[in-house]
């Protein structure tokens, strides 16, 4: 579920990394990613 390489900087969630989350998901996006290893759907 998470890589971490300290030396290198990297910190991915479900292999995306964690700058990209926190810079274009909400908390919840991010919470329901990590329990059901998906983004959540939704209708337009």
């Amino acid at each position: 579920m998470t890589f971490l390489d300290g030396e290198l900087g990297i910190l991915r969630y479900r292999g995306i990394p964690i700058e990209q989350l926190a810079e274009n998901s909400t908390f919840t996006e991010v919470a329901y990613l990590l329990i059901y290893g998906k983004f959540l759907q939704t209708q337009n």
